[in-house]
């Protein structure tokens, strides 16, 4: 399931389902595994008119490569499941170290966070535009065995919601120590090109090959 904004000021999109993809067993000439086919038959679209509910406040991008799609996720960080696992994450990255060096600069980032009352609501808006997207019934369904396996009840989710609505820019400012004791505890997990990996194979543990 994924959930995304168009670009146009008037309209919101929600994309719910499954996308099929099927993926090529030869690496093309960027060294990547490309998908040959792409069946998205089982998703279905939302719409509703209102402004973009999500803005992109930290990213990095890298300047000799400019891509449109790969950079670090809007998010500063996010709970996969409520079980206390935060993970950081970036995707079509052409770079290790730097990204790294970005995620520590997020303390600070979080510690220096300023915004108006105006962009405090659209960071709201968008954060219970998360939580109150249309869903089909499939979605409800597994929304609420999930809830239930995870011991969460009304309650908790009123509770959530009354604290997003109530979050201030000194609020984001405390998640810096958070963010700065969940760094030092952090794993570095990297999925990507051989050759890239070697050259900054000091960031890591150990290297494994995946794909033989």
């Amino acid at each position: 399931m994924s959930d995304g904004t168009n670009t146009a000021a008037s309209g919101l999109l929600t994309v719910e389902g499954n996308l099929a993809v099927e993926w090529s067993s030869e690496r093309d000439e960027h060294d990547h595994f490309a998908p040959t086919r792409v069946d998205a038959t089982g998703l279905e679209i939302f719409a509703r008119n209102g402004p973009p509910a999500f803005e992109r406040i930290f990213s990095e991008r890298s300047p000799r490569r400019p891509d449109p799609y790969a950079g670090i996720r809007p998010l500063l960080l996010y709970d996969l499941d409520r079980d206390g696992f935060v993970a950081f994450t970036s995707y079509m990255d052409p770079h290790l170290k730097k990204t790294l060096d970005v995620y520590a600069g997020q303390v600070d980032f979080l510690k220096n966070f300023k915004a108006d009352d105006r962009k405090m609501t659209r960071f709201i808006i968008g954060t219970i535009a998360k939580l109150d997207k249309p869903r089909t019934p499939r979605a409800k369904g597994s929304e609420a065995i999930a809830h239930h396996l995870q011991n969460i009840t009304n309650e908790d989710r009123q509770r959530e919601r009354t604290e997003i609505l109530k979050t201030t820019p000194e609020d984001i400012q405390l998640m810096a120590k958070m963010v700065e004791d969940i760094l030092k505890k952090s794993l570095v997990c990297v999925y990507g090109n051989e050759k890239k990996l070697k050259d900054n194979q000091q960031l890591f543990q150990e290297l494994i090959k995946v794909i033989r």
